[in-house]
């Protein structure tokens, strides 16, 4: 068997993280977790994950850069999925705009997040007719 694929987490949320963390765990994912976004950097930096799982808004960095992060030091091979509240139409392309995968709800519904980061590579928050795979 290979490697556990890896997942950085990065959520000022603490509720939000152990939940997550607990969940992905189960799931045989190998987990870190990041409170704010430079944490979530240095992070980066020292490897990019499998899967990225980020708030939209965070202290220190925001999710879009992280994102955009993720993405150039991956060499777009990081899936990203981006959790958000209630993301506007120009946040929503926004998030797209900058490497982001899948867009979920914040807090996401139960088993979106592991659907997320195990599921098909497809820009999921878009309307249907600007669907694209992701690469």
């Amino acid at each position: 068997m290979g490697a556990a694929r890896t997942v950085l987490l990065v959520t000022d949320d603490p509720a939000l993280g152990d939940v997550a963390r607990r969940e992905l765990d189960a799931a045989g994912y190998a987990v870190g977790v990041a409170r704010d976004g430079l944490a979530a950097e240095r992070a980066l930096a020292a490897g990019p994950p499998d899967v990225l799982v980020v708030r939209m808004l965070l202290p220190g960095r925001s999710g879009f850069a992280l994102a955009e992060r993720a993405k150039d030091l991956s060499g777009g091979r990081t899936r990203v999925v981006m959790l958000a509240a209630a993301p506007s139409a120009a946040h929503r392309d926004y998030a797209f705009a900058a490497g982001v995968d899948i867009l979920l709800p914040d807090p996401p519904p139960p088993t979106a997040l592991l659907d997320a980061a195990a599921g098909p590579s497809a820009r999921i928050g878009r309307p249907a007719a600007r669907l694209t795979p992701a690469r």
